[in-house]
């Protein structure tokens, strides 16, 4: 009974004052419409489990003390084939590193560059003065292969290089930011790449699980606001 009377009144006030409430409605309608662009992406997938699950304590737990959990991958080509050992690319690569560590959001980058400046100062009595990129390709490419030789068995480059060697793989690891951070620093690290990379490596990528989420949620959020349009329209 008390329903039905709420029910009669709350119809009574709709059709007594149709028109204010139109207006009102329409007002309100059209101020959340323009906030729809002030919208901002922030998502953090790991925060969608419960902290009651290892998944989100482990994940914490390595922000806080480790890395991070959000990685996006270059893939920078030499242009032929054992082109990796070229002290060029591998100095364009250095470089590229070095500008990506220098980010406020970056938390680690595994760049190949830095096992061949190692190696490098390894075979000069692990003299620092030699922690550089070596001076000949041939040497690169010696260098190269004695690190393939020495790693244990199972185990190759293959994650790092791909086969022909002419292209490598670069990781950025970001600490506790959103995807839309992710976004932008991968935009600037591609617009890095067309500035001062090699011709091959201009055009390459940026690519990970973050990245996905994020187009991921920006096709959700373009999807539910033209269903809740085309729906009001039919209404």
């Amino acid at each position: 009974v008390l329903l039905q009377r709420g029910v009669e009144c709350l119809a009574l006030v709709v059709t007594s004052r149709s028109r204010r409430i139109m207006v009102g409605a329409v007002a309100v309608v059209a101020v959340l419409i323009g906030l729809v662009p002030t919208l901002r992406i922030n998502d953090q997938y790991f925060e969608y489990f419960d902290h009651s699950l290892p998944i989100r304590g482990g994940t914490e737990f390595a922000m806080e003390h480790l890395t991070g959990p959000y990685i996006t991958s270059f893939s920078l080509e030499s242009g032929e084939s054992q082109g990796v050992s070229d002290p060029e690319f591998l100095g364009v690569v250095q470089d590229f590193t070095e500008w990506l560590e220098a980010r406020p959001a970056v938390a680690h980058v595994n760049s190949f560059s830095h096992t061949m400046k190692r190696l490098n100062m390894n075979m000069h009595g692990d003299d620092p003065a030699f922690f550089r990129q070596p001076d000949t390709r041939n040497l690169g490419a010696q260098y190269l292969l004695l690190y393939e030789m020495s790693l244990p068995y199972g185990l190759d480059v293959n994650d790092q290089i791909n086969v022909d060697k002419s292209a490598l793989r670069l990781d950025v690891t970001y600490g506790d930011v959103d995807v839309a951070t992710i976004e932008q620093e991968t935009l600037a690290a591609q617009a890095w790449l067309r500035d001062n990379g090699t011709p091959s490596m201009r055009n390459a990528q940026g690519t990970g699980p973050a990245l996905m989420f994020a187009k991921i949620t920006r096709r959700n959020i373009s999807s539910m606001v033209l269903g809740t349009g085309f729906g009001f329209l039919l209404i």
